[in-house]
């Protein structure tokens, strides 16, 4: 499981990287099944969060690589950024559902991501999740394909202490 988060991590933030010349991503601690990264863009430091399903179904489908994160932002309006992203296309003007012990929440998607349908609600989504003990993400393939990933809360609340260097 770490092996894997690290190296979604990387591939995930190469991206990113890439595009705004950032620093590589470094690692600030690892918090049972939750990673936590930083790095600096024009002198300003990004924190991220990051975790990869516990389950997947249906079980006979090739998913690629699937992970959630959640982005701190630093001088922004919105404080966190929760982020799906998918190993596929996802269904294009599809909703992905989000639940945590019975509540739930819509997510737009774009290609492979998924982001809060309303920005608002991030600060319950956080308390949450903070609160919960596992995660369900719903999404549809563009292909059709209906798919479902579980993940562990456990040590999220300790990994989005720990980007407080990047308030």
């Amino acid at each position: 499981m770490n092996s894997k988060i690290c190296m979604v991590a990387a591939a995930c933030l190469f991206g990113l990287v890439s595009q705004t010349f950032a620093q590589v991503p470094q690692q600030i601690g690892k918090f049972k099944e939750w990673g936590t990264y930083k790095y600096t863009s024009k002198g300003a430091i990004t924190c991220y969060i990051l975790s990869v399903p516990t389950a997947q179904l249906p079980a006979t489908v090739d998913h690629g690589d699937n992970y959630f994160m959640i982005r701190r932002m630093h001088s922004q309006p919105v404080e966190y950024e929760p982020q799906v992203e998918a190993g596929y296309q996802l269904k294009p003007d599809s909703k992905v559902t989000l639940s945590v012990d019975g509540q739930s929440f819509s997510l737009f998607t774009e290609g492979n991501r998924a982001w809060l349908e309303d920005s608002a609600n991030g600060k319950q989504l956080m308390a949450i999740l903070r609160a919960g003990q596992s995660m369900t993400i719903s999404a549809e393939s563009q292909r059709g394909t209906k798919t479902q990933y579980e993940y562990s809360l456990m040590g999220i609340s300790a990994a989005l202490n720990a980007t407080s260097p990047c308030r």
